[in-house]
C-alpha cells in the first residue's frame, strides 16, 4: 500500500486560466519509493476548513525525461483542494503526498514498431503527456498519435510542451487538436498545426480512427476525459471492432451509466449481509463490523482504520485489496481486470460482503 510523506511544494507554474502544475521537492531519501511510471498519479491529503480531504493527481513528468514529480491541477467549481491548490498554495507548503499508484500505463517494448494513439480532453492530458514523453523516447520505432480535444486555445493545456515533442519527433509524433468554440481561426495555423472545429463525439470519433490510424497494425488506444469524450471514442472503438484489450482508459469521475452485474453474480445470492470484517493493513489486523449495504471502505473508515481511498468512485485503485476469506460484491469497477477480481481483488470503496465473515488483505 502506497504510504504518505510530508513533501514541500518546490514549484508552482500557471499553464492556463484555470489550471496550475505543482512540482514537489521529493528528497534524497525517498526517491526511491517515489519513482513512477508514466500514466501513474499522486494522492494529496489536506485538511481544508477542518476537513480531510484526498484527491488523485496524474503525473505529467515524466522521469527519465524530466527528472521531477509534477501534476497538473484544473480549477473545478466548488472542488475544495482543486481551488486551494490554484488560489492559495505557495511554494514551500508541505503537503502529505503518496508514493505513486496507478494502471494507466503503456506497456513499453523498445522493439516494437506500432501506432500508439491518444483521445484526450482537457485536464485528460496530464497523464498523456507523462505517457508520450516515454513512448516517443523508449520505443523508437513506434508512432504516436494525439487527438486533444479543448474548447477553445487558451484552454490548451501543455500546449508549448506538445509542440517542443513535435520539433523532438517531427516523424514519429501528430497532434490534432479539435476546439469546440476557437477564438482565432488564424492563429490555429502557427500554434496548433493540424486542427479542427466541433467536439469528438461518437461521429467524430469514428471519422478519426478511421481516416488517422491504421488499423491493421492493431495501434494502442488510450483513453483519458469527460465521461461524454470517453464513452463516444469507446462506442466508436467498438465499432471499429477494436479489441477491448488495446484499449485504456481513465476516467475523470464515475460514468453515469453503472455496468450490468455478470451472469454468475446474478446466479447466485450476492445480497448485501452485515459481516465481521478481519483487515489486514500495515501488517496489522483490525477487527470492523461492516453493516449491511456498507462498503468495506465506509466501514473501516468510520471504525478508525485508515484505509487507503482516493476516488471513492470506481475509477482508481488506490483503495484496492484482496478477499482472502468469504466474498463481496462490487457495485461498480471500471479499473480491476476479470483476472484480477478472479484472484480476489476488489475496489473497497465499492465492495459490500455477502457473507457473515470476510478477511480483507490490503497488503496483497
Amino acid at each position: 500500500m502506497a504510504k504518505f510523506h510530508n513533501i514541500k511544494v518546490e514549484e508552482i507554474k500557471k499553464e492556463t486560466a484555470d489550471t496550475v502544475s505543482v512540482k514537489f521537492d521529493v528528497p534524497d531519501n525517498l526517491i526511491d519509493d517515489f519513482k513512477y511510471t508514466s500514466g501513474q498519479y499522486l494522492t494529496l491529503k489536506m485538511k481544508v476548513n477542518g476537513e480531510e480531504i484526498r484527491r488523485s493527481y496524474s503525473l505529467c513528468s515524466e522521469w527519465d525525461y524530466d527528472q521531477e514529480h509534477r501534476i497538473a491541477v484544473k480549477l473545478v467549481e466548488g472542488g475544495k483542494m482543486s481551488t486551494f491548490i490554484n488560489e492559495e498554495l505557495k511554494v514551500g507548503d508541505e503537503i502529505e503526498v503518496s508514493e505513486p499508484e496507478g494502471r494507466f500505463v503503456p506497456e513499453i517494448d523498445e522493439n516494437e514498431a506500432r501506432q500508439h494513439v491518444f483521445f484526450a480532453g482537457g485536464s485528460g492530458i496530464t497523464p498523456v503527456l507523462s505517457m508520450l514523453k516515454n513512448i516517443l523516447r523508449s520505443e523508437p520505432n513506434s508512432q504516436c498519435v494525439l487527438f486533444y480535444a479543448n474548447t477553445n486555445e487558451s484552454k490548451v493545456i501543455f500546449r508549448d510542451e506538445l509542440n517542443k515533442l513535435i520539433d523532438e519527433y517531427p516523424v514519429k509524433f501528430q497532434v490534432y487538436h479539435i476546439l469546440s468554440k476557437p477564438n482565432n481561426h488564424d492563429a490555429h495555423v502557427k500554434d496548433y498545426g493540424d486542427w479542427a472545429v466541433g467536439r469528438i463525439d461518437y461521429k467524430k470519433a469514428l471519422h478519426l480512427i478511421r481516416e488517422y490510424t491504421n488499423l491493421e497494425s492493431e495501434p494502442v488506444f488510450y483513453l483519458c476525459g469527460p465521461n461524454g469524450l470517453m464513452d463516444s471514442v469507446q462506442t466508436a472503438l467498438e465499432t471499429a471492432r477494436v479489441g477491448s484489450d488495446r484499449v485504456k482508459m481513465e476516467y475523470f469521475s464515475t460514468p453515469e451509466q453503472e455496468p450490468e452485474s455478470s451472469e454468475k453474480e446474478d446466479s447466485e445470492d450476492m445480497s448485501p449481509v452485515e459481516s465481521k470484517a478481519t483487515i489486514l493493513l500495515d501488517d496489522e489486523e483490525f477487527e470492523v463490523t461492516v453493516p449491511a449495504g456498507s462498503t468495506i471502505l465506509d466501514a473501516a473508515n468510520d471504525q478508525g482504520v485508515d484505509a487507503p481511498y482516493s476516488c471513492r468512485g470506481a475509477t482508481c485503485s488506490t483503495c484496492m485489496a484482496k478477499i482472502e476469506k468469504g466474498k463481496a460484491v462490487m457495485r461498480m469497477n471500471y479499473v480491476l481486470l476479470d483476472d484480477e477480481i478472479e484472484e480476489g481483488f476488489v475496489l473497497t470503496c465499492q465492495a459490500q460482503p455477502v457473507t457473515p465473515e470476510i478477511t480483507v488483505d490490503y497488503d496483497a
